[in-house]
């Protein structure tokens, strides 16, 4: 799992939000690393690294509690300059970001996690129908790769036939 030292900053981060936002939050990275296991990273930017406690923008922002995203139009709950400038998660922005991590085999079992402070550098601007897009055509190019390794290898066709036939002989074995 990651540590606070090996918090990650990450060239390979980008961020995922409404087609709408103005805004570069959150953020996410999937580099593989050793022994066939992902490293999964949500990260968000730290805002408090911006704002003093208690400030009277603090105070503001804990009224709003949430940018409020409508199809045309949303209400921030920082002031542009903050959200969409200091605070952005925009493309080649190295950025003070709270991050989660989570260390994953092949089959998406937890390995490990780690939550902290870190600083990460976008490396693109994401939307979520892009991302989800992105995901579809893995999952499809996943399910013909799987198909065509059985079409391709001689030797799992074989052993395809070879099974069924061994089958078949010991049902009639089993008839008599």
């Amino acid at each position: 799992p990651s540590s606070p030292s090996s918090s990650p900053s990450s060239s390979s981060s980008r961020p995922h939000f409404p087609s709408s936002s103005s805004s570069s939050s959150p953020s996410s990275h999937f580099p593989p690393t050793p022994g066939a296991t992902w490293r999964v990273g949500v990260h968000i930017a730290d805002v408090s690294h911006f704002i003093s406690p208690d400030s009277p923008l603090d105070l503001e922002a804990r009224r709003r509690a949430t940018t409020f995203y409508l199809p045309h139009r949303a209400y921030p709950m920082l002031p542009p300059l903050l959200c969409e400038q200091l605070c952005s998660l925009g493309a080649g922005r190295t950025r003070a970001t709270f991050s989660v991590t989570w260390d994953m085999d092949e089959q998406g079992t937890i390995l490990g996690e780690w939550m902290g402070k870190s600083v990460i550098r976008s490396c693109g601007k994401l939307t979520y129908p892009v991302v989800q897009g992105m995901i579809d055509r893995a999952v499809a190019k996943g399910k013909e790769q799987r198909r065509m390794e059985g079409r391709e290898h001689p030797t799992t066709r074989w052993m395809t036939r070879r099974e069924r036939k061994e089958k078949e002989e010991k049902e009639e074995r089993e008839k008599k």
